[in-house]
């Protein structure tokens, strides 16, 4: 029986399999000491080799899930049944097909304990202003995300901290609310939405660091991404649906990685700007 203190939960399927073993994982072990804190990963039809890899780190408890929908959406659903039945204090729950780890992150589980930790994106997603997925959330609630995120700036739901009783509730209040299992992408404005009305500490963008939606500079050596201060960054996130819309070619950790695709880069932050100025014209 595990009796660490804390977890680290992702999630993924053959897809983003091979990305999750050599990658998310590998950069976790290399970084972060885990003696207190173990790792989860819920299994949505990963290949028999990438077990195996998973398996082979001596770190990693498999979960077995159903999958019945889109993956980041029944993620809520299961990580709230893992996490009732556990006695962990801390949750660290991160997106898995995209996530790399460059610096020990172990002091997180040791602050503001009592509370949600997450960064926000320098910049406002057009989905929260315009309620593009207000179609997803069920009807008693879409109105009042929309009118909460429409002025705040996104939370990304992509690496997020807390108590485990209070991380139970915020899965399941998610999945309630979203309208069907199959849908992508509701979660990060209910997860916005039900921090910015239940409070939450804002993490440094370090940890949770997405290229094209940081105002920051920052370059990449060696396969290492640094920010302004010339530090490695603590967890970057090669966020994008698809792999066309990412900012980072070959994405992985440490050398032989990371080359920026940037006229993409520079165009979304320069799109983002200008919705940006547009905002402030509206007031």
């Amino acid at each position: 029986m595990n009796t660490k203190r804390n977890v680290i939960i992702t999630c993924g399927d053959a897809s983003v399999g091979d990305f999750i073993v050599n990658e998310w994982l590998r950069s976790l072990v290399s970084t972060t000491n885990l003696t207190d804190i173990h790792v989860a990963i819920l299994d949505y039809g990963f290949t028999e080799s990438q077990r195996a890899g998973l398996r082979a780190s001596g770190v990693v408890e498999l979960v077995p899930c159903i999958r019945d929908g889109h993956v980041v959406t029944l993620r809520f659903r299961d990580m709230a049944t893992y996490l009732a039945t556990r006695t962990y204090d801390q949750v660290m729950a991160t997106d898995g097909g995209d996530v790399i780890f460059q610096e020990d992150i172990g002091h997180l589980f040791k602050e503001n304990t009592e509370a949600f930790r997450a960064a926000c994106e320098d910049f406002r997603q057009l989905f929260d202003d315009v309620g593009a997925f207000k179609y997803a959330l069920t009807e008693n609630i879409a109105e009042e995300v929309h009118a909460t995120m429409r002025t705040r700036l996104t939370i990304n739901a992509g690496v997020l901290l807390g108590p485990r009783e209070r991380f139970v509730t915020l899965c399941q209040f998610c999945f309630l609310h979203i309208k069907r299992p199959d849908n992508f992408g509701p979660d990060q404005a209910l997860v916005g939405y039900y921090l910015y009305t239940h409070g939450f500490v804002q993490l440094a963008r370090r940890y949770n660091f997405i290229s094209y939606m940081s105002r920051e500079s920052f370059s990449v050596r060696d396969g290492y991404f640094y920010d302004e201060q010339q530090r490695r960054i603590a967890i970057v996130h090669n966020a994008g649906r698809f792999s066309t819309l990412r900012a980072i070619r070959n994405f992985g950790y440490g050398p032989g990685h990371n080359h920026l695709k940037r006229i993409r880069l520079y165009t979304y932050r320069a799109l983002l700007k200008l919705f940006a100025l547009w905002q402030l014209r509206l007031g």
